[in-house]
């Protein structure tokens, strides 16, 4: 978001950065859709889906005001002079590390969610897949198991583009 009352300086600081540039801010303000982060000459915003690989319920569970972060710029908006960041980029990939070690494996996870359609599990941290509801009738599983609960999955595929896993009952 650009500063009021800056026009033309901020406008020339803004055409100055470069999309995959690196810089250095601090958190200012954290909002439902994401935080502002002030670079200096300038603020950005990072969105929810920005912020982190893992999940999260709000973006004060990534991040605090006055926080100092390291982000990349993915766009620059001349126009409504915006600029929009992500500090996701700069983090490793857990789903890589995940995919090189667990693929075809069954291992323990923990039940995050019950949806109607499926339940939601973390076999490790911030990693987290769905088996469908199906898979359980599948296995003659009528009740499913609760939040918490502790159950063998096994993990057979995995879409990095798409950061979903897809898991089975084994």
């Amino acid at each position: 978001m650009g500063r009021a009352g800056e026009g033309e300086a901020y406008r020339s600081v803004l055409a100055a950065l470069e999309i995959g540039q690196v810089c250095n801010g601090v958190i200012t303000h954290i909002r439902d859709f994401g935080v502002f982060v002030d670079l200096g000459d300038m603020e950005g915003v990072i969105t929810s889906i920005n912020l982190s690989w893992g999940n999260f319920n709000h973006p004060s569970e990534v991040v605090s005001v006055g926080q100092s972060v390291a982000v990349v710029v993915l766009a620059v908006d001349l126009q409504r002079m915006q600029i929009s960041l992500s500090l996701k980029e700069l983090q490793p990939r857990p789903l890589l590390k995940f995919a090189r070690d667990c693929l075809g494996k069954t291992l323990r996870a923990k039940v995050s969610k019950v949806v109607p359609f499926g339940v939601f599990v973390r076999p490790e941290d911030g990693i987290e897949g769905l088996i469908p509801v199906a898979e359980f009738e599948r296995k003659g599983i009528e009740v499913l198991p609760s939040p918490g609960d502790e159950i063998p999955v096994r993990v057979e595929a995995i879409n990095i583009v798409s950061n979903k896993i897809k898991l089975s009952l084994p």
